[in-house]
């Protein structure tokens, strides 16, 4: 077998992985975060992490913290995915997601990389595994 074909099937493969992976963080970040409703950021949480394609170049990681309310009671809570952009401002107005059997479990509308970067991984890897098709009939 061709030393290529075995490159292009393990690339394919490791996408196919990959896009797999982000899926099920997809799933498992908003599972249950259904009921929408508007809250107000009130402060900005941020966390040092280790960047990680990097020679320890340290990160600062941001989530806004949220005050909102569910059924006359007050909350408050942070998504659980932090970003990289500082791109929140305290006291703005913003649309959350929350779980109705835990208020405290919430995602932001609209903000969901995952779904995209799945997606994507796997139009790469069916992609990568017609190319491998093709590898084994041309190489024939």
């Amino acid at each position: 077998m061709n030393i290529g074909i075995l490159i292009v099937f393990g690339a394919g493969f490791f996408l196919l992985l990959m896009a797999s992976i982000f899926y099920l963080i997809h799933k498992n970040v908003g599972k249950n975060c259904n009921i929408k409703t508007e809250g107000e950021i009130i402060n900005i949480l941020s966390d040092t992490n280790l960047a990680a394609f990097s020679n320890d170049v340290r990160m600062r990681m941001y989530s806004p913290e949220i005050k909102f309310l569910v059924n006359g009671v007050e909350h408050i809570s942070h998504p659980k995915v932090f970003t990289t952009k500082k791109d929140y401002v305290i006291g703005n107005k913003i649309i959350i997601l929350y779980d109705e059997n835990n208020p405290d479990k919430i995602v932001l509308e609209g903000k969901n990389i995952f779904k995209i970067v799945y997606t994507a991984l796997y139009i790469a890897s069916i992609v990568t595994f017609i190319s491998e098709i093709i590898l084994l009939i041309t190489s024939k």
